[in-house]
């Protein structure tokens, strides 16, 4: 963990925002956004993990949408790396590799 005040800078070529309550799209603004050369995208406009195919992800947000999608690009991209706020219990995503759903173990 950075000791206080000290700034790491990472690089990525996508962003996937996977952030906000199961009503809106949340698309935080962030420091010289303007300055990223990349594409941001919400989860609610994620389609398929083929349009990652090479990148750099960073994956912002830990909640089921955020896993799925980092699970399923992970075969595309270059690099994926996720953001989790605070501590985060286990990330599981939802699909298993034989397709069967987490769900059904979980709820």
């Amino acid at each position: 963990q950075p000791a206080e005040g000290v700034t790491t800078t990472y690089a990525f070529d996508q962003l996937a925002v996977c952030t906000g309550t199961n009503t809106w799209a949340s698309l935080p603004k962030f420091e010289s956004q303007e300055r990223f050369k990349g594409v941001i995208v919400h989860s609610e406009n994620y389609k398929k993990p083929e349009v990652f195919r090479g990148k750099r992800v960073l994956v912002i947000g830990a909640g089921e949408s955020g896993s799925d999608i980092c699970n399923e690009i992970a075969s595309e991209a270059a690099k994926v790396a996720i953001v989790v706020r605070n501590k985060h219990g286990h990330l599981i995503p939802r699909k298993q590799s034989d397709g069967r759903v987490t769900d059904l173990n979980t709820n």
